[in-house]
């Protein structure tokens, strides 16, 4: 970046820097894009923001970074799904438990009126994702 790197560069699928680090594990290299400018809300042109890509990998130093600095924890992409939909719907427990820490909205609905423990409840995989299936429970019914 301090060669005049552009850092807001976009691929055909509307992926910048960010998402890529996000989408791979990259805290590094997301702290680096950050400092330098980068937009931590911006959207793919399906509409995922970088925690939505953190949230489906499953990676927590990525959502508390992205969190820590900002990120629109409730953002949603373009079937309404949040980044909670995506960590509950891909067996990231983990995940699901830092997001719901944070003050993720568990009530949050998609465009098919699903929230994340319905997406959690429909995985192909229950019993992997039984942890987050029941925090999102107990959650629920607070």
């Amino acid at each position: 970046m301090s060669h005049g790197a552009n850092i807001h560069v976009e691929n055909a699928l509307g992926a910048r820097p960010l998402h890529c680090a996000a989408s791979n594990c990259a805290v590094g290299v997301a702290e680096m894009l950050l400092d330098g400018g980068e937009d931590i809300n911006s959207e793919t042109l399906v509409g995922y923001t970088s925690l939505h890509l953190a949230a489906e990998s499953g990676d927590v130093k990525m959502i508390t970074l992205l969190v820590n600095r900002g990120a629109k924890i409730d953002a949603t992409e373009r079937t309404g799904k949040t980044p909670l939909h995506l960590a509950a719907g891909n067996w990231r427990p983990d995940a699901v438990r830092m997001l719901l820490r944070r003050g993720a909205d568990y009530l949050a609905r998609d465009v098919h009126k699903q929230t994340a423990l319905d997406v959690a409840k429909g995985a192909d995989m229950i019993d992997d994702n039984r942890l987050a299936v029941d925090m999102l429970r107990s959650k629920m019914v607070r």
